[in-house]
């Protein structure tokens, strides 16, 4: 038994982030029906192809649910809509404000269907402000939010990640959002209406950041691989590659210098974390041809001989070799494609079955004048 069997998931999102939310949501017991329309999820294109309509992006984001199609555009379409968040617990919608008026199920309308239900809409923007309406996307935002700002190298100009991050992060946020209203209407029964956008979760994300800006007025410089309030804490290029070092306590400061057969005036000189920051440079230009002596394996089993945090710089191939990797039984080979398993795990409880595939498009079909159960 999952924790939440009983409950009924409208998913209207596509893309990536209302799909992750609810992808959780199926992780953890939800009965999840994605509704399409007839064209399919946008999502469904994105990436390598995968089954008849599908794609990398929709197949790892939509395990675990059932597929529906329903043009929303017709007056039928409406009426089945309606129908089904009647019947619901959680609605997920993932529109830009005023679509869902548009399709005569905004949160007054869903509400008034089914007191009950929680209504959560994930937006680029949010509700208010002039850019509601605006169009967006994951790396519009990432420059929008300033979080470009803070990635790249010293020298370099702003980059962003490699993933949708705005998007999976918004999507654990909502699915967590839902779950608290799902606990609040076991005490007062009443439904609610749920806002998260793209760029408030990005915002959150560089809440330490935007903070120090408020308290000093000095805009954050980008640091590339090294961390901005730690050091040294960055990567290293050895003699075949590179790895990653961090000290972050005074004791981890001892242990580097010891590793590193550093001399004791140098490691009193900058016992200070907030003098080995500011310093860095000096620091830098001491220990970055000591790496280069010798192989990364060789550095990492030293560091890890006198307790330094450190670690290899991995890549998808390597990594997946990882013996830790290994351990940790990620892949779910019996899903196609293989995938990454939910990483939420109960840990007295018996391990939960795969959830299965995600849906090809419809399939499987409920009808429009079905009743949805």
């Amino acid at each position: 038994m999952k924790p939440f069997d009983e409950l009924r998931v409208l998913d209207l999102s596509q893309g990536v982030a209302g799909p992750y939310c609810t992808m959780y949501l199926a992780d953890l017991g939800c009965q999840v029906l994605k509704v399409e329309p007839t064209w399919g999820d946008w999502g469904r294109t994105m990436g390598v192809k995968v089954g008849k309509q599908g794609s990398v992006v929709f197949s790892t984001l939509n395990r675990g649910k059932q597929s529906c199609i329903v043009d929303a555009q017709t007056p039928q379409g409406r009426r089945t809509l309606e129908s089904m968040a009647a019947q619901s617990d959680i609605l997920v919608e993932s529109f830009r404000p005023g679509v869902m008026a548009r399709l005569e199920l905004d949160w007054p309308r869903a509400h008034e269907l089914n007191p009950r239900l929680i209504y959560c809409s994930i937006s680029a923007f949010g509700v208010e402000g002039p850019y509601r309406e605006k169009k967006g996307t994951d790396s519009i935002l990432q420059g929008l939010s300033g979080f470009m700002s803070i990635t790249g190298e010293e020298d370099g100009g702003p980059l962003k990640v490699g993933l949708a991050l705005s998007d999976m992060f918004a999507g654990v946020l909502a699915s967590q959002a839902i779950l608290s209203a799902v606990l609040l209407r076991e005490n007062d029964q009443q439904g609610r209406h749920i806002e998260i956008s793209l760029m408030e979760a990005l915002l959150e994300l560089q809440r330490v950041q935007i903070t120090e800006y408020l308290i000093t007025g000095e805009l954050p410089k980008r640091k590339g691989n090294a961390h901005a309030h730690i050091a040294p804490s960055r990567s290293f290029r050895t003699a075949d590659g590179e790895i990653m070092v961090a000290t972050i306590t005074g004791a981890d400061w001892t242990n580097f210098c010891n590793a590193m057969g550093l001399p004791d005036d140098f490691r009193d000189e900058f016992a200070d974390p907030r003098a080995r920051v500011q310093r860095r440079t000096e620091i830098n230009a001491v220990i970055e041809p000591m790496f280069l002596a010798a192989p990364s394996q060789n550095w990492l089993e030293l560091l890890e001989s006198h307790d330094v945090l450190c670690g290899m710089i991995h890549e998808y191939d390597t990594l997946l070799d990882d013996p830790h990797c290994k351990s940790l039984d990620v892949i779910d080979q019996k899903s196609v494609p293989a995938t990454l398993k939910s990483p939420v795990r109960f840990i007295r409880d018996t391990e939960w079955p795969a959830l299965g595939n995600a849906p090809e498009l419809g399939a499987p079909t409920h009808h429009e004048n079905e009743e949805y159960s």
